[in-house]
């Protein structure tokens, strides 16, 4: 899908809006602990083709896993699989 974005429109938006305009309200100083090092990979597909779905997640769940080792993320009291690619059955041979 695609768009026409109205850079000066949005420009307007953000000068102008007073209630609709949250990214004026950021605190982003309390984040800044989460940020010290990096989270995801820099340049992971910068000269490499990406990766399928089950790696990607796996990417993506030390990610997390940094974020609950730094104490940026509180773990739930119960674990479950989450998210997880599941492959689509082998349609067999094509004729």
């Amino acid at each position: 899908m695609s768009g026409i974005v109205d850079i000066e429109a949005l420009r307007q938006f953000r000068t102008m809006n007073l209630n609709s305009n949250w990214l004026k309200d950021l605190r982003t100083e309390v984040f800044r602990r989460m940020y010290d090092e990096p989270i995801h990979p820099a340049n992971l597909w910068l000269t490499d083709e990406p990766v399928r779905h089950a790696e990607a997640d796996e990417i993506y769940r030390a990610n997390i896993r940094r974020l609950v080792e730094r104490r940026a993320y509180t773990p739930p009291a119960h674990e479950f699989p989450g998210a997880r690619y599941i492959a689509p059955p082998d349609p067999g041979p094509t004729r």
